[in-house]
């Protein structure tokens, strides 16, 4: 009778470990998702007191992780952040990277938007992380994920990315994703202050694009490249779009064989796709047609 008991007790024991113990992702709505995002990251930021009353958080524009875009979901997102700090955690202070807001910040929240395919017909699901980086030190203060149903976020990608002829998933794209997906603790790049301040100049650039001030938007370009670090792929792209819609299309070929330049000493070249399957004719889309023709 003991044999058996004790029998009867490995087995279901044996049972019981062979049940994953994981628990099922929850996906939320999107404006519920990002609010539990910006309340984790804002909280934990004040639990742990590490925000002064004159510290600054300058908020990088959410990246597209597959292809450095920025996305119209990506200014979506911005604006409910910004919001809930603002509503929320009054003695934060928050707004979109820019040169002056940078020189007052202590913190630098970046953020990127990954697509999950092959998870419903019904629905479409992201998971979207973001990570806060203490930046008089380049260390990754707090960070958290949020998963996101919905019937489709604007995945559209603003002008300054739409009228560039290649994706952007280059060393800059790399160190984004990393800040958000190292652990809490982990150093940064110790030139990322260097790169901070480039994008805090390109952010402006291609606003102001997207805006349609073409030639506000090539002289913001052009004092890009004549800053230490400046001569990047994202700068001549920007270039590239701004001298086409000037007219300027001898110098925006130039620009174009320095992104691909760039992109060659990366080891990638992220073209966009521009041709009909197995065809030789341009996709029906005007630009291009203009563009490439």
């Amino acid at each position: 009778m003991s044999k058996l008991i004790l029998l009867v007790t490995i087995i279901i024991l044996s049972s019981c470990s062979s049940i994953p113990n994981k628990e099922s992702t929850k996906y939320l709505e999107f404006t519920d998702g990002i609010s539990q995002l910006t309340n984790s990251l804002m909280s934990n930021l004040q639990r742990f007191k590490l925000f002064e009353d004159t510290s600054y958080i300058v908020l990088n524009p959410f990246l597209d992780v597959d292809n450095g875009q920025i996305l119209q979901a990506s200014l979506d997102i911005e604006k409910l952040i910004i919001a809930e700090t603002q509503e929320n955690f009054k003695r934060i202070k928050i707004a979109r990277i820019n040169p002056e807001k940078l020189t007052n910040a202590k913190y630098i929240l970046n953020g990127i938007i990954k697509y999950e395919a092959n998870k419903s017909a019904q629905k479409k699901h992201y998971k979207i992380s973001a990570s806060i980086i203490d930046l008089t030190n380049s260390t990754i203060v707090v960070n958290h994920t949020v998963y996101i149903q919905s019937l489709g976020l604007n995945y559209q990608p603003t002008p300054s990315y739409q009228d560039n002829p290649m994706y952007f998933k280059g060393k800059p794209l790399q160190d984004i994703i990393s800040s958000v997906n190292s652990p809490v603790g982990s150093k940064i790049d110790t030139n990322y202050y260097d790169f901070v301040k480039i994008k805090a100049l390109l952010t402006v650039a291609q606003s102001v694009y997207d805006e349609g001030k073409y030639k506000q938007a090539y002289a913001l370009f052009k004092n890009i490249l004549e800053q230490p670090g400046g001569k990047i792929i994202e700068t001549y792209g920007g270039l590239y779009a701004v001298t086409f819609k000037l007219g300027r299309l001898k110098e925006a070929e130039a620009n174009f064989a320095e992104m691909i330049a760039i992109a060659m000493q990366q080891g990638a070249l992220p073209i966009k796709f521009l041709f009909k399957t197995n065809l030789t004719d341009f996709l029906d889309i005007h630009e291009l047609k203009q563009q490439y023709n």
